[in-house]
């Protein structure tokens, strides 16, 4: 055989690759592989690259698209951009299929047909923009003149940016309390913990370069946890760029690709996290492991906490509750508190639980314990884009009154949402109907637990609008759809979440014309305001979103053409926040220190130390044997990109499946339950029930079983459509009674063989 050189080599992997993909859609019975390709021009003289932000996770990632003739080709990473730093994950380069999906919603719809139910034919008429908005301001003032603004309620989703600026600002003028974001079905009991603990009511950042030590209870630092590429980044960088190389132990019931890839897996029983911490923080404390300096002058209630909560967790009662043994869990203290700097993480596995918010409370008390807050090598806290303030909300009598009354949710005190229990609110009136419901980046009829009854209740509301670009779920029951652009055609600014500590605003701009007839939904909530005038009008001084942004960008000390030029501010001269300051964080508690025994909790009845409660599950251990927990995939981390053929192809990985989903299930289960890999079977939950494939592993916990989630859609367009289960339909709608996080991994199933 000939030598081949490198280039040879690699333009012959892109052919075989190519082709095995080809081979594949045509074995699963896809669409022609031709239409997934994106419109070309022989001879193309026009080339740009256009610097934008992605959206096809939260990790706000730098992108540059290459536009051909104004025809997007080729979406890669932005080298100047912090977080993709020139890398991309396949999301990202799968963007070109959500610009040119072929059943995206064209332009402005209403439906002409009742609303009945999955199924139906909504058969909507396509109408003018005009007209449109003209239909959803009159509904919108109807309510406002019979004094009710209050029974408005807007459902939201990835609100990245100044968008859940907008919403907020839009409903604070036109008086309604109910601002539902979709965080409790996200991450609010880890955000509240660190409230309840450091005063800082959001995510962390963690200095992943210093640190020699990681310790995660839960998150998939390889698949899918935020911002997913720069994670994945840090991972090789402490793992084999580094002189010294750090130590990754992953805490979490199923072998996942991150602990394939982690130095040590801690197989742990469903949502006992927090007896695991505990249990360490004993040794720890036991042993006189812990910083000494940190806890006697940055912390509060440390001896109570003590006495309280950690002295009869000793690794021997621990083991009893995690089914880790004592001297694993010993070893694991003594490891955690020696290696310095070490941090410890905790994402979903460990928060989606009724227990969730003390379970990340004694996971933040670990790094307190070994003074890895707002350390060198420990946590960051994040500083944001100097913005301008803007300009104060006008408000008229009409507005206060109905900001006065009771959110719709019926949210706990300390928490920011409950967005899974609309479905309930809205079937009983509770506190009062509702009479518009606006939509925005979220698809509550599939991505919510118990489905359902959300379906049912989205029957009950008299007028539905939502802005997919996409025939969701959601979408299918509007009776408007006011379609957005897709992330490749809008302007949109995008602060990152917590990661570097430095401030990073992207831009998301459009690298093409828009395709069809759809609008940036910032522009129609402005023109929605000055179609209802009065304060509400008042209220956005601003002719469009572009305006907005333009008045953003006096804040950040550069042009409107300099931001648009590169796609990104930075300034990282205040690098990780304040560690190398000279002062450590300033605690935002009310004791001013790390708090051990919260005082915002206490002063609301609560129990205020970190301490271990048993996850109250739905259904009996008896009928139930088995926990269902759910997972999210680097293909599919967020309940969107189903319609997106590449990624359907590579769905899952470790299975080898594609366009379809799975139930992984310990073999000595499947042994006593006679089930064999690749049979189809029945899950089983206290809700329902549904089929599917199952994949027998030694990788998960023998009383639990674990299904990915996002697949089951019966809407969606031609890729997602009748592609797998739904694993949401037999999730039980259970949370958190302190932080509202609902608890998707505290559902109980069985398991038998279909047919």
């Amino acid at each position: 055989m000939p030598n081949l050189s490198r280039r040879d080599f690699l333009k012959l992997a892109c052919v075989f690759g190519a082709s095995a993909v080809t081979a594949d859609l045509l074995r699963h019975r896809a669409l022609p592989v031709l239409e997934l390709e994106v419109p070309r021009k022989i001879g193309a003289r026009n080339e740009n690259w256009i610097p934008s932000v992605c959206l096809q996770c939260p990790g706000g990632c730098g992108i540059l698209a290459r536009v051909v003739d104004g025809r997007l080709v080729k979406i890669e990473g932005n080298l100047r951009h912090p977080i993709s730093r020139g890398n991309l994950c396949p999301k990202g380069l799968a963007g070109l299929q959500v610009l040119y999906d072929p059943d995206r919603i064209k332009g402005p719809m209403k439906r002409t047909n009742p609303r009945k139910g999955p199924g139906e034919d909504p058969n909507f008429v396509e109408i003018s923009w005009d007209e449109a908005l003209d239909i959803v301001a009159y509904r919108l003032k109807e309510i406002r003149n019979r004094g009710e603004p209050h029974k408005l309620v807007v459902m939201s989703g990835r609100s990245r940016g100044q968008m859940s600026v907008m919403w907020s600002r839009f409903l604070q003028a036109f008086g309604s309390p109910n601002d539902v974001n979709h965080s409790s079905i996200g991450s609010d009991a880890g955000i509240l913990a660190n409230y309840v603990m450091d005063g800082n009511k959001n995510y962390v950042g963690y200095d992943w370069p210093n640190t020699n030590y990681i310790l995660s209870f839960g998150a998939s630092m390889v698949e899918a946890w935020r911002p997913q590429v720069h994670l994945m980044g840090m991972w090789s960088h402490v793992r084999q760029e580094r002189r010294f190389r750090a130590k990754t132990v992953l805490v979490d019931p199923r072998f996942s690709i991150t602990a394939s890839k982690a130095d040590e897996w801690v197989p742990i029983r469903v949502g006992t996290d927090a007896a695991l911490a505990l249990g360490m923080a004993h040794v720890i404390i036991r042993d006189n492991l812990y910083d000494h300096s940190f806890i006697k002058k940055y912390t509060y209630g440390f001896e109570e906490w003590w006495q309280q909560a950690v002295k009869e967790m000793t690794p021997e009662r621990s083991a009893e509750i995690t089914g880790i043994s004592a001297g694993a869990i010993s070893r694991l203290a003594r490891e955690f508190a020696t290696t310095k700097p070490a941090v410890v993480c905790g994402e979903r596995g460990a928060e989606a639980h009724t227990n969730g918010m003390y379970n990340k409370m004694c996971i933040n008390a670990l790094n307190a314990l070994v003074g890895s807050i707002d350390s060198l090598g420990g946590t960051l806290y994040q500083i944001d884009p100097p913005y301008p303030d803007y300009p104060p909300v006008v408000q008229d009598e009409v507005a206060q009154r109905g900001l006065e009354q009771p959110r719709i949710d019926r949210k706990p005190p300390l928490a920011k949402n409950l967005y899974q229990n609309m479905a309930d609110r809205i079937l009983n009136d509770d506190p009062y109907p509702v009479n518009v419901l606006m939509i925005y980046y979220t698809n509550p009829l599939h991505s919510s637990p118990n489905v359902g009854s959300f379906m049912e209740s989205f029957k009950k509301v008299p007028f539905i609008v939502d802005t997919s670009p996409f025939m969701s779920e959601t979408a299918a029951y509007a009776d408007v759809i006011l379609p957005d652009h897709t992330y490749l055609e809008r302007y949109q600014d995008d602060p990152i979440d917590p990661c570097l500590g430095y401030p990073v605003a992207g831009l998301r701009q459009p690298v093409v014309s828009p395709l069809y007839d759809t609008r940036n939904t910032g522009d129609v909530i402005i023109h929605l305001a000055k179609r209802i005038g009065g304060p509400v009008a008042e209220s956005f001084p601003w002719g469009g979103f572009e305006d907005v942004l333009r008045y953003l960008v006096t804040g950040l000390g550069i042009t409107w053409d300099e931001w648009k030029k590169t796609g990104v501010w930075t300034n990282p001269t205040y690098p990780y926040g304040h560690y190398r300051g000279v002062d450590r964080p300033s605690f935002k508690t009310p004791s001013g220190k790390f708090e051990f025994k919260s005082l915002s909790l206490e002063s609301l009845g609560y129990n205020p130390f970190p301490h271990y409660e048993p996850p109250k599950f739905a259904g009996s251990a008896s009928k139930y044997p088995l926990n269902l927990i759910t997972y999210k995939l680097m293909t599919h981390a967020e309940g969107r990109g189903y319609n997106v053929p590449w990624l359907l192809e590579s769905y899952g990985v470790e299975p080898k499946e594609g366009w379809d989903n799975w139930v992984e299930i310990n073999t000595e289960t499947a042994r006593e339950l006679r089930i064999s890999d690749g049979d189809l079977v029945w899950v089983e939950s206290p809700v329902g029930k549904i089929e599917v494939k199952a994949v027998v592993t030694e990788g998960i916990q023998p009383d639990t079983v674990a299904i990915p989630y996002g697949m089951g859609h019966w809407a969606y367009g031609r890729w997602a459509k009748d592609r797998g289960v739904n694993v949401n339909s037999i999730i039980a709608n259970v949370s958190d009674p302190v932080s509202g996080q609902c608890a998707y991994n505290d559902t109980r199933v069985k398991v038998y063989k279909a047919g």
